[in-house]
C-alpha cells in the first residue's frame, strides 16, 4: 500500500501537553497529540504568555460590545485585546507553511468554537460562543486548513476527518513545491476514490482544471486544483458517500472471494452506518484483500491508506458522531 513520506506541519497549544502554562498553572496530558508528534512537526503556542501574561495569572473572559471582542482580565480590568490581535497577526504572518491546528477547547486566546462571549464584566452575563480572538485569527487566515481542539479529537469520525485532511494537504503541498505537471497528474490518479468519497463533482472538476494546464499554466492550475481540494474537504464526506467507495472498490475482487467473506464485509458496513465501528476498520479489511490479489490501482489509492497506521484508534468518546457538525 501507499507509503507516508510527508510529515505535515501542526500548530498545537502549548498548555496540551507541552509546558505547563494555563492561567491555573496547569498542563493538560494529551497522549494523542504526543502521538501525532512521531509522525508530524508540532509548533507549539502559548498566546497569552507570548503577549506578556504570567504563569499563574487572573483569567481572561471574551467581552463583546456591539461587533467589537476585546480581551479582558476579569479581576484587574486590563484590556489585552490590541496585544493579542497584534501577536495573532505576526505569528501567523511568520509562521511559513503549516498544514493543521489543534488549539485548546473553551480558551479566550485559543479557543475554536466554544469560548464564551460575555455582555459585560458581570458574573451570569454569557450573550453567546464562538472562537478566541488567536483562534478567530487562525480561521480567518487559514479558512481551509483542519483545526480542531483537543476535546473534538476524542471523537473518532472528527478524528479520521481532522487526519485525512491533514495527510492529504500536507502531500498536496509537495506538489505545489515541485511545480511539475507529472507531479499534479500523480496527486489527482492517487486520490481519486478519497476525492470521490468526499466530493465527487469537484473531482471532475479538478480532473478538467488538470487537462487544460497548457493553456493556463502549470502556476495557475495548481493554484486552482488546490482551491477546489481545500473546498471538497470543508466537511466531512457521508457514510454512504465513503460506502460507495468501499463498494466501487470490493467490485475489484468481489466474485474472487467465499460468500461468508462477502457477508462479513456487509456486517462491517452495517456497523459502520450504525456509527459501531470506525471507517478505518472497515478499509483495513478491504486492505487486506488488495494486497492479497494483488490490485495494483487500488494500491496506490490514498484512499486505503490516508495517514500512518500508527495514527489509528478506534477508542472513541461518543460525542459529535453526526459528521454534518464537522
Amino acid at each position: 500500500m501507499k507509503t507516508h513520506n510527508t510529515e505535515p506541519v501542526i500548530v498545537c497549544s502549548k498548555c496540551l501537553g507541552f509546558a505547563a502554562c494555563r492561567y491555573n498553572g496547569e498542563i493538560i496530558p494529551a497522549p494523542y497529540i504526543e502521538k501525532l508528534g512521531k509522525f508530524c512537526r508540532i509548533i507549539t503556542v502559548c498566546p497569552e504568555v507570548s503577549i506578556g501574561l504570567p504563569v499563574p495569572r487572573k483569567p481572561l473572559r471574551l467581552v463583546k460590545v456591539k461587533d467589537k471582542l476585546n480581551l479582558i482580565q476579569s479581576e484587574t480590568e486590563i484590556d489585552w485585546t490590541d496585544k493579542m490581535e497584534k501577536f495573532s497577526r505576526e505569528f501567523l504572518d511568520n509562521l511559513g507553511e503549516a498544514h493543521g491546528f489543534i488549539l485548546k477547547y473553551k480558551s479566550p486566546s485559543c479557543g475554536m468554537l466554544a469560548a464564551k462571549y460575555y455582555s459585560s464584566m458581570e458574573k451570569g452575563s454569557v450573550a453567546g460562543k464562538g472562537p478566541g480572538l488567536f483562534g478567530k485569527a487562525v480561521k480567518e487566515r487559514f479558512p481551509g486548513h483542519p483545526a480542531e481542539t483537543e476535546t473534538r479529537l476524542t471523537n473518532f469520525s472528527i478524528r479520521e476527518h481532522f487526519l485525512l485532511k491533514l495527510f492529504t494537504l500536507a502531500r498536496f503541498s509537495e506538489v505545489r513545491k515541485s511545480g511539475k505537471p507529472k507531479d499534479l497528474i500523480d496527486f489527482h490518479s492517487e486520490n481519486k476514490l478519497l476525492l470521490l468519497a468526499y466530493h465527487q463533482e469537484n473531482m471532475r472538476k479538478m480532473g478538467k482544471i488538470i487537462a487544460a494546464q497548457k493553456q493556463n499554466g502549470i502556476k495557475e492550475t495548481i493554484e486552482l486544483y488546490e482551491e477546489l481540494l481545500i473546498k471538497s474537504f470543508k466537511t466531512g464526506a457521508s457514510h454512504n458517500s465513503h460506502i460507495n467507495v468501499i463498494e466501487h472498490a470490493a467490485g475489484y475482487f468481489s466474485e474472487e472471494i467465499k460468500k461468508s467473506e462477502r457477508e462479513y464485509i456487509e456486517g462491517l458496513k452495517s456497523d459502520y452506518r450504525g456509527n459501531r465501528a470506525p471507517l478505518s476498520a472497515l478499509r483495513s479489511v478491504i486492505c487486506s484483500y488488495i494486497v492479497r490479489f494483488d490490485i495494483e490501482y487500488l494500491k496506490r489509492q490514498s484512499y486505503f491508506n490516508p495517514y500512518p497506521d500508527g495514527l489509528v484508534e478506534v477508542s472513541d468518546s461518543g460525542k459529535g458522531r453526526d459528521l454534518r457538525h464537522i
